[in-house]
């Protein structure tokens, strides 16, 4: 019998999940400070988090590094926001 992994179990889940919404909020604030609707940025970014959201939630469970490399990547996108190159 397998035991069935859960996010909500997983610490580096939870990371990945909080460095996501940032990366969305931070797009979110940059469409907005461009002069661009709000709610279309707003809807935008939604779909952006929900979309990688999934793609989290479809690596493997047990593959931890995984789910690290996926946050690192999410991190650098957000690192690139801030530098103004993305």
């Amino acid at each position: 019998m397998t035991t069935r992994w859960r996010p909500d179990e997983s610490a580096e889940y939870e990371v990945a999940e909080e460095v996501l919404h940032q990366l969305c909020a931070l797009c979110s604030a940059r469409e907005v400070r461009e002069g661009d609707d709000t709610r279309a940025a707003a809807r935008h970014w939604a779909e952006v988090r929900e979309a990688r959201t999934r793609e989290l939630r479809a690596l493997d469970p047990a593959d931890r590094e995984g789910v690290a490399r996926f946050t690192g990547e999410v991190r650098e996108l957000i690192a690139e926001l801030r530098r103004g190159t993305a």
